[in-house]
């Protein structure tokens, strides 16, 4: 049995203008897979058989799976996938987060000490432009962890994480030492 996107293809090559406007319907309003054209900001793109239900998820593992952190910051990726026999067009904006650095000893430990400022109640929280930040620093290597919280132009609010590892290096060394004095 032919699938709704082959019948589809036959159609507009026989010119069956009813036909073709039946089967877009179908094919639009069913989960069978088809093909779709998915592209990214850098100019990426690939060209997969998924089903309507299956893209959503294929679009985040595919921009994840991508070199978009050179940087150590989140970067928010648009990214479109197209079914050219449809003419429906998916547009995400996808979260990669960068690769957290490697600490000096197996994990980081993440606390957020009073030297970080911010309220004496809450440490390293910051009200900034309409959204919120959060330092962490870890308590092994110093390397500084904030989490931004903006609210965005098109739509919810986004969480953007950096790593500077590092950062906090003199301030965790002169804890150690008053903890040996």
């Amino acid at each position: 049995m032919k699938s709704l996107e082959q019948r589809l293809r036959e159609a507009i090559a026989a010119d069956d203008k009813y036909l073709v406007q039946e089967l877009e319907y179908a094919l639009r309003h069913s989960d069978e897979p088809r093909t779709w054209l998915i592209r990214d900001d850098s100019d990426g793109e690939t060209e997969e058989v998924l089903r309507r239900s299956e893209l959503s998820e294929y679009m985040r593992d595919w921009v994840r799976s991508g070199d978009w952190n050179n940087e150590s910051k989140t970067a928010f990726v648009k990214c479109t996938a197209e079914c050219e026999l449809t003419g429906e067009e998916v547009c995400e904006t996808i979260a990669a987060e960068p690769d957290e650095p490697e600490c000096i000893v197996d994990d980081h430990d993440w606390q957020s000490p009073a030297f970080l400022g911010g309220l004496k109640e809450n440490p390293g929280v910051f009200g900034v432009d309409g959204g919120v930040d959060v330092d962490e620093c870890c308590m092994h290597c110093g390397c500084r962890r904030t989490t931004e919280t903006r609210p965005s132009d098109d739509g919810p609010r986004r969480t953007y994480v950096e790593y500077e590892e590092g950062y906090y290096a003199r301030e965790i060394a002169a804890l150690k030492e008053d903890d040996e004095d």
